[in-house]
């Protein structure tokens, strides 16, 4: 990871981002995320959100679980909040690269 010289934002290196979020897309994808790839910002990591059961508790959710991510195991996630349903994925980080038809398929039908 190059964090900027302001410590606010960061970017992965395109070898890093391939073994952490691209890992199981094709060479392609991998070409395309490499040309696409942004600093992120550190603050919505961060930055305390407050919300309301009257209105985010009454949105449905759904989460989507990518079993073969290997950008940290985020398994615990979907049970923080309750979910109308966990959809899981055998795939890394980037299904809409490595399965998007699955990945559509499964968006379809919520």
């Amino acid at each position: 990871m190059i964090v900027a010289a302001d410590r606010k934002t960061s970017t992965f290196k395109p070898e890093i981002a391939d073994i952490l979020f691209y890992h199981d897309c094709s060479e392609a994808d991998k070409a395309f995320a490499h040309q696409n790839l942004n600093r992120q910002s550190f603050a919505p990591l961060g930055t305390p959100v407050k919300v309301s059961d009257n209105i985010y508790g009454a949105i449905p959710k759904v989460y989507i679980l990518c079993t073969e991510s290997k950008d940290l195991d985020k398994s615990i996630l979907p049970t923080r909040v309750p979910c109308e349903n966990v959809i899981k994925l055998k795939s890394g980080h980037s299904p809409f690269f490595s399965m998007p038809e699955k990945l559509a398929k499964e968006l379809m039908g919520l």
